[in-house]
Parts: structure tokens; C-alpha cells; sequence
């Protein structure tokens, strides 16, 4: 695929949870592309802001949009879980610093910031924890998180120089 222009150049691109789909984050919004058509086919929303990161949740109308680019929509300390459908905020969380990366799945919401990643329970955005004694600076956000729905692994980089810690949640948690 190709895009438009400089003005809509791509900032972060991420399939969803069953590979159905991928979104693309633009210098003026997003574009949501469809994987289950014989060609590629894809819905645009244009935001007049840069989106810099988004995650969604496999092919429902819930997306989680962090601001960036040139000229951000929303600021990058801020995560925004965005109700498509209606064109809306369902809720925000704020973060002292920029927001390096986000994994969704049905009951979890992971965010990592440079040194710490929050662990949210999707469904009433309670904060299940806090990841910060046993990781490093994570500039770059790398995470990874399991997507079967009864399997709740994250994987990070560990404090030790080229280890990774991998913890799990029970439902619930």
C-alpha cells in the first residue's frame, strides 16, 4: 500500500490480535486496513493530528491512540482508548513521561514508559501493577504480551543486560 503524501506520512503500523487487520498511524490520524477481503481495503479517520502509536482490539471498534509526529493529536504522556464507532474518548490515562509503546488484549492494557510499565485491567481500568525494580530504561517499549485469552504473559527486558523476564497474571488479577 501506498500513502497519500509527506503531510500523511506513516508513524507506527501493528496487526491486531487475530491478523484480520492492521492499523497505521498517520501524521493526520489513522487508517484501519481489512486482511479479509480479496484486496486491500481500508477505512481512514482523519484527526488533523499525528497518532503515534495505535493497538486494536482485534476487529471491534476499540483502538488505543498515543499522540505523535510532527504535530501530535494527543500529547505523548497520554494514552487514549478510543471508541471508533462513535468518534469519541471512552477514557484517558496520563503518565509522567512519553509512552513508548502499548499491547491491548480483551482484559489487559500494558503501557510502557521509559522506565516502567502499568499493567491495566481493561474493563474498569483499575491498575494491576507497576514494572520497575526488575527492568531497565526502555526507550524503544519493547514488550510482548500473550493474546490467548487465558494465557496473561508479558515478556520485558530484564534488569541483567541481555536477559528477559517473562511474568504472568491469572484471570482476574
Amino acid at each position: 500500500f501506498q500513502m497519500d503524501s509527506d503531510k500523511d506520512s506513516m508513524l507506527y503500523v501493528s496487526f491486531n490480535q487475530d491478523n484480520t487487520a492492521f492499523a497505521v498511524g498517520t501524521e493526520r490520524g489513522y487508517r484501519i486496513y481489512s486482511l479479509q477481503t480479496p484486496s486491500l481495503t481500508y477505512y481512514e479517520r482523519i484527526l488533523d493530528g499525528g497518532i503515534g502509536l495505535i493497538e486494536m482490539l482485534y476487529r471491534s471498534n476499540i483502538l488505543v491512540l498515543v499522540g505523535g509526529g510532527k504535530y501530535p493529536k494527543y500529547p505523548q504522556n497520554k494514552v487514549i482508548l478510543w471508541d471508533d464507532n462513535n468518534g469519541k474518548i471512552i477514557t484517558e490515562i496520563t503518565f509522567n513521561g512519553y509512552i513508548n509503546n502499548v499491547k491491548i488484549k480483551k482484559e489487559r492494557i500494558v503501557i510502557v514508559c521509559d522506565k516502567t510499565i502499568y499493567i491495566f485491567n481493561l474493563l474498569n481500568f483499575q491498575q494491576i501493577d507497576t514494572i520497575d525494580a526488575d527492568t531497565i530504561e526502555n526507550k524503544k517499549g519493547l514488550i510482548a504480551i500473550t493474546y490467548e485469552p487465558k494465557v496473561n504473559l508479558i515478556a520485558y527486558p530484564d534488569k541483567a543486560i541481555g536477559y528477559v523476564r517473562v511474568k504472568s497474571y491469572e484471570k482476574g488479577e
